[in-house]
Parts: structure tokens; sequence; C-alpha cells
């Protein structure tokens, strides 16, 4: 399994782990808050963040989602922290909260070309076969871009859309020099 990796000591991330479709999840650490970025694809992934986190004595204050996609979403209830998206993601998550995740169901959206085969398995995979998904709404919700001081470190999270997902959101840490693109360019 991945193990958290510290870039400085305001920059975290956890690798991604490709089996599960487990995406990277990171957090950047302020004099006040720690804000995290994406919530993972499973609640035991979330838990698995938190706990990697707290090895470092760290906890989340804050999480920005990066797009709606299952993988950056299905962990956002175990996170249990306000969260912010923009608009387009907000309405995105809205939709994936109506949908059932059990088998008949998901592989009836692979036939019908909804969901890709492979997203199908990895959520079989890493759900398991008992699978509960509750998605809360995203809480602070905003359109073009966002800017959060965390305490010494300003993080503005943008709305630049992508090939990958056009509610693609990009989070730049100023005093860090680091720019995360999430899945802007995949």
């Amino acid at each position: 399994m991945q193990t958290l990796k510290k870039l400085s000591d305001r920059l975290f991330y956890l690798p991604a782990y490709q089996k599960t479709d487990r995406p990277i999840l990171a957090a950047i650490v302020g004099d006040k808050q720690t804000l995290l970025i994406d919530a993972g694809n499973s609640s035991n992934h979330a838990k698995y963040f938190k706990e990697q986190l707290a090895s470092y004595h760290l906890t989340g204050d804050i999480l920005a989602l990066t797009h709606w996609h299952w993988d950056h979403v299905f962990g956002l209830r175990e996170m249990d922290v306000p969260s912010v998206s923009n608009s387009m993601t907000y309405n995105k998550v809205k939709e994936l909260q109506k949908l059932s995740w059990e088998d008949k169901e998901l592989d009836g959206r692979v036939e019908a070309g909804i969901e890709i085969p492979f997203c199908a398995d990895a959520i079989k995979l890493e759900l398991g076969s008992m699978r509960e998904v509750i998605i809360p709404d995203p809480t602070i919700i905003f359109d073009k871009q966002i800017k959060l001081n965390i305490g010494g470190v300003n993080c503005i999270i943008e709305h630049v859309g992508g090939d990958h997902s056009p509610d693609s959101n990009l989070i730049y840490i100023a005093e860090e020099k680091t720019l995360f693109l999430g899945d802007c360019l995949y």
C-alpha cells in the first residue's frame, strides 16, 4: 500500500494506486487549517489517507474537489469536513447521488456505454459486494475561482475544464510555487 509522501513542511501527498483506481490525494498545511485535495474513491481510501496524515499529526479542515468522478468523491462522507467544488462538480455529484452502485445497475451502465468497464471493475474491487455509497453535497460552491487563506498559505482553486472532465479544477499554492492539476490533463 502507498505511504504518505512529504514534499515540504506544507505539502503532502498519497500516491495513486492503479489496481482499484485510487487517485493521488494531497494535503496543504497552513498555519491555521489544512486543505485536503480530493476525497478518495471509497471510505477505506479516505480512512487510510486520514491515518497517514495522523502519522504526521495532521488532520484536514476543508477539502477541495478537483472534479466529480467517482474515484475523487466516494470518500467525501468519511472525510467529514466542509468541501469546495465548482457548480458543475456540484451538479454532477447530485446526479451521482441518485445512482445505484450494485452490480446489476453498474453493469447496465457499462452495457449502455455510460460507465467504462475499468471503472466498474475498480468499483467492485475497491468497494466489495456490500456497496453503500453516500456522497454528501459539497458545501462551498463557486463558479470560476475561489481563494482560501489557510494561514500563511493562499490556495487558489480555479475551474479550468480539461480533456478528462469539463468541471476540472486546478489548485495553485503561491507560497509553495506548486500547482495541483488533478486530472485536468489526462
